[in-house]
């Protein structure tokens, strides 16, 4: 092969790669969004609608104010222009990330069945 080819070949493989990580990162971003408005409808079903009477809120409803909270109170705090941390560590903060909605849901769950008695 000839450098000219090398380069190009380097190119889509480079390109293919930025493409697959906002892939990715586009692809978590919506399980986010849709995992709190999931949480957020069974939360507001099982606290709000029965204390203040309000509606009872849909699923697209929920994932555009999951999205919009999640715009407004977004914060990033970066010390480092690299993130440092061990892989471990790193892939434990991202299972915690996709975890965490489901076990607010439970705790939810568990305050509204044993302490509201319903």
């Amino acid at each position: 092969m000839n450098d000219t080819s090398e380069k190009v070949a380097l190119g889509f493989a480079v390109t293919g790669g930025v493409v697959l990580v906002l892939l990715i990162a586009a692809l978590f971003g919506l399980y986010g969004a849709w995992a709190a408005a999931y949480v957020g409808v069974h939360l507001w079903a099982w606290f709000v609608v029965p204390v203040f009477g309000l509606p009872m809120l849909t699923l697209p409803q929920a994932f555009g104010l999951s999205l919009l909270c999640h715009y407004w109170t977004w914060q990033h705090f970066s010390q480092h222009t690299k993130d440092e941390r061990p892989l471990s560590e790193r892939v434990s903060e991202l299972a915690g990330l996709v975890i965490m909605p489901w076990f607010v849901l439970l705790m939810g769950w568990i305050c509204k069945a044993y302490f509201m008695g319903a």
